[in-house]
């Protein structure tokens, strides 16, 4: 064979090795891409299965407050909630009230959007409820946390543009089960429930500017009558001297005014007796001058947050009040629905492979009712859940990393698959 033959052959061969080499270089740099790309998939799908599991209750945003037990204090908080602190609120572990220097966390969760970050639904055990808002209240002294008095309460106000009349006060039990995405289940505080048909009208807002705001008709009765009685006295003892059974007053042409000495002792009486009511009428009429003022403030910073609204709109403030007798420390301002329910059903698919997603969380959320419902489903799990007949909802498909939505008029039972 010839030498330049050969040295082709060779040639062809050495070309052959190294594209097999080169093939072989190709394939393992692939084999390494796909292994981490599905490392990177593994990873993504364990951190989305993470947060579809994680408790957001600690993560809702707390409002520190510090203040003194020994005076009325009003709180505002930045989504316009208001607290009235007044000295006897809140008692230690013994039940003996607290004096001086507490501090209060406070959270807000208002905004549908608050209750999916907060992962709250708006459930009393299998019931749907229709929310004001919810609420975190935890007071401490030194470290050490504290109730409150259930002799006394603690007085609070809820901002809202649109009142409704039946709202109850529930109070919140954490659900331990870490499998359970509501968070909170709501218990009603004072039973028993009311008649979802029974209304009562909402009571119109008040003024707000009424010096004697907050005082009973017969208290600002008798607050009006000390008032005339002292400058009566006054006038006795200032102008007019006692003759004999009589308190006299010459005026001008010797014109005499006389009183009784005893009408006018007996009101002397009277007016002693009236000054430690007056006391406490005073402290009153105080306590709501400063209560509407912070209201008034409250207002203003709710409605500035408002996009569909224009705070120049609500000349006068619109609050639900309260009266919280324990310590939660979750709360809430609901009523259970008025509209017949209906069961809606559906199934949620993967979109690309058709088959159920392993784990995905459900949100059924209607803002204007003020209704956020959660679920979380598991492989060939079907969605099954009860809310307002011919309403509107819209349905949000959470995958931890991921979000899609949906919105249903509420007239079909049977939603079908939804693919994500």
């Amino acid at each position: 064979m010839k030498t330049s033959e050969i040295i082709k052959r060779r040639m062809m061969l050495l070309a052959c090795v190294l594209l097999i080499a080169v093939g072989c270089g190709k394939k393992a740099k692939k084999d390494q891409k796909t292994a981490e790309n599905q490392d990177e998939n593994v990873h993504e799908e364990k951190l989305a299965m993470q947060a579809l599991f994680k408790n957001r209750l600690a993560d809702v945003p707390k409002q520190k407050f510090r203040f003194s037990t020994d005076s009325v204090s009003f709180l505002i908080a930045k989504k316009g909630t208001v607290i009235y602190v007044q000295p006897g609120n809140f008692i230690d572990e013994n039940g003996k009230p607290v004096t001086g220097e507490v501090d209060l966390e406070v959270s807000e969760v208002i905004t549908m959007q608050d209750f999916i970050n907060a992962g709250i639904s708006t459930m009393a055990g299998d019931k749907m409820l229709e929310t004001g808002g919810t609420f975190y209240i935890q007071a401490s002294k030194d470290g050490k946390p504290l109730k409150i008095n259930p002799k006394t309460g603690l007085g609070l106000a809820i901002p809202t543009v649109d009142k409704q009349p039946n709202m109850q006060l529930f109070y919140g039990e954490v659900i331990k089960d870490s499998l359970n995405p509501n968070g909170v289940n709501w218990v009603l505080a004072n039973g028993p429930e009311k008649d979802p048909d029974d209304f009562d009208e909402p009571v119109p807002p008040k003024e707000m500017l009424d010096p004697l705001e907050g005082l009973e008709k017969n208290e600002a009765a008798l607050h009006a009558e000390y008032v005339r009685a002292e400058a009566f006295i006054k006038e006795i003892d200032k102008d007019y001297k006692l003759e004999g059974d009589k308190y006299v007053f010459v005026g001008n042409a010797g014109r005499k005014v006389s009183y009784e000495a005893s009408y006018v002792n007996k009101l002397r009486r009277k007016l002693t007796a009236l000054k430690g009511y007056k006391k406490f009428l005073d402290d009153k009429r105080n306590f709501y001058k400063k209560k509407n003022a912070a209201l008034y403030e409250a207002w203003e910073k709710y409605t500035q947050q408002l996009d569909e609204y224009e705070s120049k709109m609500f000349k006068k403030p619109s609050f639900y009040e309260l009266k919280l007798n324990e310590s939660g420390p979750w709360f809430n301002c609901d009523r259970y629905p008025s509209t017949p329910q209906e069961n809606y059903t559906c199934k949620i698919i993967n979109g690309i492979t058709k088959k159920p997603f392993k784990v995905c969380k459900v949100h059924v959320v209607n803002e204007q009712k003020r209704v956020h419902l959660q679920y979380l489903l598991h492989n060939n799990d079907k969605l099954s859940f009860s809310f307002m007949k011919n309403t509107k909802f819209k349905l949000i498909v959470d995958r931890g990393n991921k979000h899609k939505e949906f919105v249903f008029d509420g007239t079909k039972r049977d939603l079908g698959e939804i693919e994500v």
